[in-house]
């Protein structure tokens, strides 16, 4: 029972992530205009590689659209958000680009941060 929950879990995240990628695709914030939403993975240094969980860029390339996909509880935003910011600092395709963050998160988060945090319902909302 614990193997097979440990597996559904592990599914249930890597659809989330899915779903929240579908959910930006095109979708228009702070008066930019988004592009399809991925994935990103890469190195950023000899040593270090780094992993994002979405990312799109505006159709104007002026900016990127960085988020954290978390199918868990009790997540502390201001955590993820620092985390994202590390990230973001070390990508050179982010110099000199507008950053707007965001958490999608299966339930809100146990402290409150600025940032876009969606949340079940609202991606549900923008898949329609």
């Amino acid at each position: 029972m614990d193997n097979l929950s440990n597996k559904l879990s592990n599914h249930f995240s890597y659809c989330w992530e899915k779903l929240c990628r579908q959910a930006i695709s095109g979708i228009s914030i702070n008066s930019f205009n988004f592009g399809l939403a991925r994935k990103w993975w890469g190195n950023v240094s000899k040593n270090e590689r780094l992993e994002i969980d979405l990312i799109a860029e505006s159709t104007d390339g002026r900016a990127l659209l960085v988020g954290a996909c978390k199918w868990t509880e009790n997540e502390n935003a201001s955590r993820l958000i620092f985390e994202l910011e590390e990230k973001v600092s070390k990508l050179p395709f982010a110099v000199n680009k507008t950053i707007i963050y965001c958490l999608f998160l299966k339930k809100r988060a146990r402290d409150k941060v600025e940032q876009m945090i969606y949340l079940p319902e609202d991606v549900n909302k923008m898949l329609r």
